[in-house]
């Protein structure tokens, strides 16, 4: 080979040739040499990018969603919808209680600070305690209601075990 040099940054390559050469087979080893080429620079490509992309973790489930899942696919093996449908409800219902209470003790909390040092009338002193009543009983409820379904975790868990 030799490099001619034109212009100072163009190069261009010149290929020696024996006149016993044929054109066709020195443009087909070009060709193929160029595919190879290519291929190992998509493969390195590939590989740079793969190193570079965060890999995730596997999905993980915690007991609750596990039961979750064995729940909805007996229900789906049995097609029973409707038990899906009032099972979705109930954890619905969960969460919007949840939501509900949550909205209700900041509502105790923005009315505490907004009104601090400030004389109520009694409308507004009486929801203030009424609010503060009912999220005192509901809190005092889920709590119960807790605990009543650890009590029985432990019991089944007794019994169970017996066996």
């Amino acid at each position: 080979m030799q490099v001619v040099r034109n212009n100072g940054d163009e190069r261009r390559v010149k290929r020696r040739t024996s006149e016993d050469e044929d054109d066709a087979s020195e443009s087909e080893e070009e060709i193929l040499r160029d595919q190879r080429e290519r291929e190992e620079l998509e493969q390195h490509i590939r590989q740079r990018d793969a190193a570079g992309t965060k890999k995730l973790t596997e999905l993980t489930l915690t007991k609750e969603q596990e039961e979750e899942v064995i729940r909805r696919s007996k229900a789906l093996e049995e097609d029973d919808l409707e038990t899906l449908r009032k099972v979705s409800r109930q954890e619905y219902l969960k969460k919007r209680e949840q939501k509900k209470l949550d909205e209700l003790r900041d509502d105790i909390e923005d009315e505490q600070y907004l009104f601090e040092g400030v004389k109520l009338t009694e409308a507004e002193y009486r929801e203030l305690r009424y609010k503060k009543e009912i999220y005192e009983l509901v809190k005092k409820r889920t709590e119960e209601s807790d605990s009543t379904n650890e009590a029985w975790i432990k019991v089944l868990s007794l019994f169970y075990l017996r066996e």
